[in-house]
């Protein structure tokens, strides 16, 4: 061991029994090291492992900026909910639930992947670098709860991302709730991440994210997303926002690669949740991009300025689900919406409402198609009985409009005269 091996390097006020130690070495300037990456300005720290002995002292004499953001010999922070595996306390502040001797902190790369149950944040986390969520090792998940926070990324050489089910295989869950706050990357001016990234899927991962409450900020957002290279396995996702808000940059759906079959990406608004975009949501050709409204209590702003703010694809899907309140409206307030393809589909669930013209998408800057079909190609239409309609194209909207079936208006003719002949009679 190394206390041991050169006990005139531990520095006196460390000699408390405590799991990390500080040690001095005369080839570092006599100096402490607390930062891997610190080698040049003579401080080095070792957070002692027994089991990583080997590796501590291999650190010692070679350290390299590699091992920057990881603990004991370079690995990185993983969640093992040590404090009773399989029915341990699974809380993210719980040091035995790490394998380092604390919960990651800034630059840090923390890892879960034990399986289920997921851990759980509660309380105001020290930022880390990344998440990686069920990934390598297994499967994993995250809980953001009432009271607690996390930000990823700042004050780091990290951009701040999370990756749920990044390895094909594996599973990575995401859930935030109550008044739980997850920021990844930076805020810019207009109040969104710019340089984060939230990936639900990738490369054969299975990722579901809900967000029942609180906020999440991230740069792009990225939805069953296999990646560019030929050969990868596809990618699910879902992202299910219910309460709370989600400010990102962008959001795309669907699987990213043209090569690859397979892979399908779900969006899903409603309830009382409030979605803000800088610039667009994009669904993938295919069937692999999937949008749904549900209710019309949702808000819901794509604000990219002077291009596309909604891309409708070859095959894509959009779904539009309504409450007796009507629909919750997509606004594009400075921006088209684009039809890139001409069999995109879209099923409109209209049965809880009655005769009227209901917004679906609003844009200040009309809609436009790369083909000669400025429309979906299918249309599903679901009415009340004795309701039909159809969609309305405008320059600046997207509505649905209800009206009484043919039949349905000859049976009102034929008993208004009834009841005119009625009145005469009388």
């Amino acid at each position: 061991m190394l206390e041991e091996a050169f006990p005139e390097c531990l520095d006196e006020k460390h000699k408390s029994g405590r799991r990390t130690d500080v040690w001095h070495f005369p080839n570092f300037g006599g100096r402490e090291m607390r930062d891997m990456s610190s080698v040049a300005s003579g401080v080095f720290s070792i957070r002692w492992l027994p089991s990583l002995a080997a590796a501590a002292l291999t650190a010692m004499v070679g350290v390299s900026t590699a091992n920057a953001g990881h603990g004991a010999g370079g690995d990185p922070y993983v969640f093992t909910n040590a404090s009773g595996v399989g029915s341990g306390d699974r809380l993210w502040s719980n040091a035995a639930n790490w394998n380092q001797p604390e919960e990651p902190g800034p630059g840090h790369v923390a890892w879960i992947n034990f399986g289920a149950p997921p851990a759980i944040i509660n309380y105001a986390a020290p930022s880390v670098g990344e998440f990686y969520v069920g990934q390598g090792g297994g499967d994993g998940g995250v809980v953001v709860t009432s009271g607690g926070s996390i930000i990823s990324g700042v004050g780091s050489a990290a951009v701040g991302s999370m990756h749920l089910a990044r390895d094909s295989g594996r599973n990575g869950t995401l859930l935030v709730e109550g008044t739980g706050y997850l920021q990844l990357g930076a805020l810019g001016t207009t109040g969104q991440s710019s340089g984060g990234t939230l990936q639900i899927g990738h490369e054969g991962g299975t990722a579901t994210a809900t967000i029942t409450n609180g906020t999440v900020f991230t740069g792009a957002t990225t939805i069953a997303n296999t990646g560019i290279a030929a050969g990868l396995p596809a990618a699910n996702g879902s992202l299910t926002i219910t309460g709370g808000a989600l400010n990102a940059l962008q959001i795309g759906v669907g699987q990213n690669n043209a090569v690859s079959s397979g892979g399908v990406g779900h969006l899903t608004i409603g309830g009382d949740a409030t979605v803000n975009t800088v610039n667009h949501i994009f669904l993938r050709p295919g069937g692999r991009g999937n949008f749904t409204v549900d209710g019309s209590g949702a808000t819901i702003s794509l604000n990219r300025a002077g291009s596309t703010g909604f891309e409708v694809t070859n095959g894509s899907v959009v779904n539009f689900n309504a409450d007796s309140g009507g629909f919750s409206t997509v606004n594009i307030p400075d921006s088209t919406m684009r039809f890139s393809g001409p069999d995109g589909i879209i099923n409109v669930d209209a049965t809880a409402l009655g005769i009227g013209t209901y917004d679906l998408f609003t844009f200040g800057r009309g809609y436009f198609s790369t083909t000669a079909t400025n429309s979906w190609s299918t249309e599903n239409l679901t009415f009340a009985p004795g309701l039909s309609g159809d969609i309305l194209y405008n320059a600046n909207s997207i509505q649905l409009s209800v009206v009484p079936e043919p039949a349905s208006l000859g049976l009102l003719a034929i008993g208004g005269l009834f009841g005119l002949r009625r009145r005469r009679r009388a």
